[in-house]
């Protein structure tokens, strides 16, 4: 039997049991309203929707509905079928994408929870949402949602991103590499910016670029702002060359803050693009660290193989030499000496042993 949709004009609606069929095959949310009749079932099929729906389903009739109506999508289905989507187009690969300036308000028992969206992960099985730069929350795996209150919070809040950046992303899942060179041009362009007007300013001076009503700032810039000014987040930016990797993004509010102790120089940008397509990565500097734990004759090292592995000192004591990411590593042996890779180093010896010797602290009490 065919599966039947109604043409209103830019979508598609499938009504009572054609609507329970998708919810039954794909997950995707259903409404439904009523009228002196009863009450019935329905859904909003985007375009995307329907580019699943003719790929999964051969006998598929669409008519064109008339007469005039007003039928409101759900932001949950919506965000859902552009999810399929991308899903559908992504084959083996995974998409990485990452979230800036986006948070959300989850209710759990006794208070409310704001948490920040650092990323989205779409493979072909599964659609994650990394929030707080470290937990994932899987939002589908196959096709069976969560429909948690956490997971249908989420989709709620991923409903604007997606809607305003879709294209940006299947261009990445679709046509990877030259989307990446654009950007790596586009932010390289920025950092030259930045980089000549570093150079023509007094060394105290802080330079900022503007981007929409964001501002950025690079290198030592990002690593001093970040820790004179609370919840300033760093974040890694796709450039070519090895400087202007490390960046800070400032809210207005930052940067007010920002200006009032220090001298500060705006750029405005000269590229009109959006901020989201910089591409900007959550940096592993922004994870928290016990400052409280002191360590001593911090090393990292690269082997003979072209691994880094770390090592430090505790309290007289040897910790055991740990592999770090390769990444990581020669980004780090690459730099010269400056604020950037004392922080990186700083960050690596915590990550990698402050859990160690709060185990240790603990069993000895």
């Amino acid at each position: 039997m065919a599966l039947v949709l109604f043409d209103i004009g830019g979508s598609y609606v499938a009504v009572s049991s054609d609507a329970d069929k998708i919810y039954l095959m794909l997950g995707w949310e259903i409404s439904d309203f009523t009228d002196n009749d009863g009450a019935y079932s329905y859904m909003v099929i985007s375009s995307k929707g329907l580019h699943i729906l003719r790929y999964l389903q051969s006998n598929l009739e669409i008519h064109k509905f008339e007469h005039h109506c007003h039928i409101l999508d759900t932001t949950v289905t919506s965000s859902q079928q552009a999810l399929d989507y991308m899903r559908l187009l992504i084959g083996h690969t995974e998409l990485c994408y990452p979230i800036v300036n986006h948070y959300a308000a989850i209710e759990e028992v006794g208070f409310i929870r704001e948490v920040r969206l650092s990323s989205i992960i779409i493979n072909a099985q599964t659609v994650s949402v990394c929030i707080d730069n470290g937990e994932l929350v899987e939002l589908v795996k196959n096709h069976e949602w969560n429909f948690s209150h956490i997971g249908l919070t989420l989709l709620s809040n991923l409903s604007d991103i997606i809607q305003e950046q879709v294209l940006f992303m299947v261009d990445l899942i679709q046509v990877k590499a030259q989307t990446l060179k654009k950007q790596r041009v586009q932010n390289t362009s920025l950092y030259e910016l930045f980089v000549h007007k570093k150079h023509s300013s007094p060394h105290d001076t802080m330079v900022f670029i503007k981007v929409e009503n964001q501002y950025i700032t690079f290198d030592d810039d990002a690593i001093k702002i970040s820790s004179l000014i609370n919840n300033v987040l760093l974040y890694e930016c796709n450039v070519f060359g090895l400087r202007g990797r490390t960046v800070a993004l400032l809210s207005i509010l930052h940067f007010n803050t920002a200006k009032k102790d220090n001298n500060c120089i705006v750029i405005e940008s000269p590229i009109d693009i959006p901020l989201y397509m910089i591409g900007l990565k959550e940096s592993f500097l922004n994870k928290k660290c016990n400052a409280e734990i002191v360590f001593s004759d911090v090393v990292v090292r690269k082997q003979k193989g072209g691994d880094y592995i770390i090592s430090a000192n505790y309290n007289g004591i040897n910790l055991p030499e740990t592999p770090i990411m390769t990444t990581i590593g020669g980004y780090y042996h690459n730099l010269p000496m400056c604020e950037e890779k004392k922080a990186i180093l700083f960050s690596l010896v915590h990550h990698t042993y402050d859990h160690l010797i709060c185990n240790c602290i603990s069993e000895n009490l």
